[in-house]
């Protein structure tokens, strides 16, 4: 193997950290010291000690931090605990489409202008990735994994977690993959294809129109049989499309876009440079001015929000972060987050900024003091 490219980082270099959830395993804030700069640390924990699945896990993020675009989340580096791997990666100021789309105390009302915009960037994303020589596929494309920095650019994150099947990741990674995304052909265990995430994206697109959680009012223990045998989400796309300021044939375009996404067969599923181009055309239905005046009045809006009293938010010495004292046998160690009761049903929970706490600084957690909730689908 070719030498790793990627710097190897300490806890030297990170000394603190707080616990943020943006995913549905827990994602850790921290400041890499020789840059001052705020990073992501995203963890995946393995199963066992396993010197080939570590090496797998390497190459992977290697070969995928090689492919620069500005749809794809930066790799600063690789963080090493005795259970894990950290990927660290540059912190984006309004964290995920999924704190976007429902953290409503921060953004009541979302611009039309911004979705389709954020829409047209994944399709961008999703393009670059698909194109390589070695074509990339997500395979875990979903709201947490969609970043967004202080403009509402989109930044894919997850992105390098390619063929890693034969990884013997812990249960609580494997939960990372909503079933709610993933295609009828995923859910079957079929070859993975690029249709696959064409299909996540289809899902996304009706959310991110909607706000609202797909399949909310299926069944669970069904959904799985549901989606293979043609189930989409509710209400039709024409139904939210009536609501928005696009011309007709606009309406038309991005309805019969999410259909094609998602249809059931794969070979039916536009790429992801036919997504790209109509998505384009609807936002062009918006100029530069009016997305820019949309950004200002939503980021006026939720300083505003964050400006009301908070809890006090501490910081934990980067040497108590290991995922396996993290794990789910030991949840009852660590502090909980606050719950949030207008979130807790959703797949990737998150906690609000200005709410969010972490346990006591440079003290192991009380057991009799603290717990850790958080869901995983």
């Amino acid at each position: 193997m070719a030498e790793m490219s990627l710097p190897s980082i300490s806890k030297r270099d990170l000394k603190t950290y707080q616990i943020v959830k943006t995913s549905t395993v827990p994602v850790y804030k921290s400041t890499y010291l020789p840059t001052g700069s705020p990073v992501f640390i995203k963890l995946l924990p393995l199963t066992e000690q396993n010197k080939r699945d570590r090496q797998t896990i390497l190459c992977a993020v290697e070969y995928a931090s090689r492919r620069r675009s500005e749809r794809l989340a930066e790799i600063v580096g690789l963080f090493s605990t005795p259970n894990a791997i950290g990927i660290v990666t540059v912190w984006m100021s309004n964290e995920s489409l999924h704190s976007l789309l429902y953290q409503r105390d921060l953004y009541p009302t979302l611009p039309l202008s911004i979705r389709i915009r954020i829409l047209a960037d994944i399709a961008a994303g999703l393009s670059f990735l698909h194109n390589q020589q070695h074509p990339i596929m997500f395979q875990r494309l979903k709201p947490c994994n969609i970043l967004l920095d202080a403009q509402y650019r989109v930044k894919l994150s997850d992105f390098w977690l390619l063929n890693l099947q034969k990884v013997s990741f812990s249960k609580e990674q494997e939960e990372n993959t909503s079933v709610i995304y993933l295609s009828p052909q995923r859910l079957k265990n079929q070859v993975l294809s690029t249709a696959d995430d064409m299909y996540s994206c289809g899902i996304i697109v009706h959310e991110t129109l909607s706000r609202k959680q797909p399949f909310q009012e299926n069944n669970p223990l069904k959904l799985e049989t549901e989606i293979t045998r043609g189930i989409r989400p509710q209400p039709n796309i024409e139904d939210i499309l009536k609501e928005t300021s696009l011309q007709p044939s606009q309406r038309a375009n991005l309805s019969q876009l999410t259909h094609l996404c998602w249809h059931q067969n794969p070979l039916m599923r536009p790429t992801a440079d036919v997504c790209l181009t109509r998505l384009n055309e609807v936002l062009q239905h918006f100029s530069k001015e009016e997305i820019q005046r949309d950004i200002d009045t939503l980021n006026e809006g939720k300083e505003r929000a964050v400006q009301q009293p908070q809890e006090h938010i501490v910081e934990c010495d980067i040497k108590y972060l290991d995922e396996g004292w993290l794990s789910r046998s030991h949840m009852s160690r660590a502090q909980s987050l606050p719950e949030e009761s207008t979130e807790e049903d959703l797949p990737c929970p998150e906690t609000r900024k200005q709410k969010r706490s972490v346990f006591t600084d440079r003290q192991p957690p009380d057991n009799s003091k603290s717990r850790f909730s958080e869901r995983h689908l």
